[in-house]
């Protein structure tokens, strides 16, 4: 399960975001989505292509790609602007440019995805010095947006799920990285530091690792049927912030009162939830 670039399979990419192949999906976590479905040999293997189409991801890319030209834009009208005052004989201090020095300027300006599609430049020289003018491709940005943009072509060897399955379960993906992060993290149940050197040894770090891993699931799952939302970290904050005291009265030592600490309101849930009244000393 997994995804492909759309600049690697152009044949599918250029379709038409208005295409009648694509069909709206049912589920109800799927409603501004539709796809379709097709099969192709992929490294080398015939695997199930879903190419899908995503409502809100192309308006948050149709935003993200108008800012990034809107940038653009403005720092080429600067540079513009201070090479038509060096070609008048207004700036006469400094290196002057040339037009390879120009040109580099422009492509790190425009090294943002697609805006060296979306924006054209010419440069030319002006009195021996290296001007450009610039413009935004209407027709590029509109073949853009009916084709790249909302798009992600997902691949799978499981021939048998539904579309709705494929793509559920490329979304899903992100749990599995959220597990690789919580083990990279160094506060909470970690990988890191290991202070092994055997092969059994480090078999052994790494079966507390991922039963750490596993139980924080659990808890983590807990927590979240009871309405609680809180990340993993978050959660530990919480709960390291439970503490139980012990006040003993008398020289005698045999007066004693067990108390918690001052809790928040979350962390009363989740003294509840846990039923933590049955672990105080009394």
């Amino acid at each position: 399960m997994g995804s492909v670039k759309l600049t690697e399979h152009k044949d599918l990419a250029q379709i038409s975001n208005d295409d009648k192949c694509f069909t709206p999906l049912v589920n109800s976590r799927l409603e501004e989505v539709k796809a379709f479905r097709t099969r192709k040999k992929i490294y080398g293997k015939e695997l199930t292509v879903v190419v899908s189409f995503n409502n809100t991801l192309y308006t948050s890319q149709v935003k993200s790609i108008n800012n990034e030209m809107n940038k653009c834009l403005d720092k080429l009208s600067i540079l513009s602007e201070k090479l038509t005052d060096r070609s008048e004989g207004r700036i006469t201090k400094g290196k002057p440019p040339t037009i390879q020095s120009v040109k580099s300027q422009i492509s790190s300006i425009l090294s943002g995805q697609h805006m060296k599609t979306l924006i054209k430049t010419t440069v030319s020289e002006s009195n021996g010095v290296p001007v450009f003018t610039y413009k935004a491709d209407v027709n590029a940005y509109d073949e853009l947006a009916d084709t790249y943009l909302g798009k992600t072509i997902h691949i799978t060897d499981h021939h048998c799920w539904t579309t709705e399955d494929i793509i559920l379960a490329y979304r899903s993906q992100y749990i599995i990285e959220d597990a690789f992060k919580q083990m990279k993290d160094r506060k909470t149940g970690t990988w890191w530091p290991m202070f092994h050197w055997t092969d059994q040894m480090i078999r052994v770090h790494g079966f507390y690792c991922s039963l750490s891993l596993l139980l924080r699931a659990l808890v983590i799952r807990k927590v979240k049927n009871a309405g609680i939302t809180l990340s993993v970290n978050k959660l530990h904050e919480k709960l390291w912030g439970i503490r139980e005291v012990l006040n003993v009265f008398g020289n005698s030592r045999k007066t004693k009162q067990s108390v918690v600490s001052k809790m928040d309101e979350v962390q009363k849930r989740l003294f509840d939830l846990f039923n933590m009244k049955k672990y105080l000393l009394s």
